[in-house]
């Protein structure tokens, strides 16, 4: 998959959906989330489901995973050739 402007938000939107659902014992329906993301329920579950699956449900990182990840947005922050470049994930 390509990461561009025009999705990222459908990214992130998951993201923080599937965080909230990882760490919290109360979360809010899928139905709401897709309200405020602006999208169909059905496609937001589709995009969990598939968020899911493409990271094998291994929702935990390593430190240095992390950190490398922080390192290249910051990258992308700072040098605005990189940040024209779309980030291929998947």
């Amino acid at each position: 998959y390509e990461l561009t402007s025009l999705n990222f938000h459908r990214l992130t939107l998951t993201a923080v959906l599937i965080a909230a659902k990882f760490v919290d014992d109360f979360y809010y329906s899928n139905g709401y989330w897709a309200k405020v993301g602006g999208v169909q329920v059905g496609e937001l579950n589709g995009m969990e489901t598939e968020f899911l699956f493409l990271t094998s449900f291994n929702l935990h990182m390593k430190r240095a995973e992390y950190d490398q990840f922080v390192a290249e947005l910051f990258l992308r922050l700072e040098d605005p050739v990189r940040r024209m470049g779309s980030l291929n994930i998947g």
